[in-house]
């Protein structure tokens, strides 16, 4: 009996740009997209991104709760060009929104982004998102 392990890479084009799934094959090739959309599916993923590509990472947040997502990167490869909170569509209390964080791909390298999503006063983050841009 033969069996054999099938690995999928599904990707989707959307609004301005690839949002693509996490893919345990290795890194995803994205070096062709000039805007890459990333969101908690794609976390731990390794994507190979052209130097001048747009990269957007869009993850909820609910800063009524006091948590908020906390970043790192590498700033000789990313360059931070936008930090927003867009709230809600709805104005019910305590409704979260989301944290669109946008880079540019400035130099060659892995470009590391870690972010937790932490109170500032307290050490224990309750989620964690990471993306290595490796960037040619």
């Amino acid at each position: 009996m033969v069996v054999g392990i099938v690995v999928v890479i599904i990707v989707a084009v959307g609004i301005g740009g690839a949002i693509l799934l996490k893919s345990d094959a290795g890194p995803i090739d994205l070096r062709s997209e000039n805007e890459i959309n990333l969101g908690h599916e794609n976390n731990g993923a390794i994507i190979r991104v052209s130097v001048g590509a747009a990269v957007i990472i869009r993850l909820p947040e609910n800063p009524s709760t006091g948590f908020t997502w906390q970043y790192t990167v590498n700033e000789n490869i990313l360059e931070v060009v936008g930090d927003n909170y867009i709230g809600p569509e709805n104005a019910i209390p305590g409704a979260g929104g989301t944290r669109v964080l946008k880079f540019n791909v400035i130099g060659s390298g892995d470009g590391e982004v870690n972010m937790n999503y932490v109170r500032p006063w307290e050490n224990q983050p309750i989620d964690h998102f990471s993306v290595i841009l490796r960037a040619e």
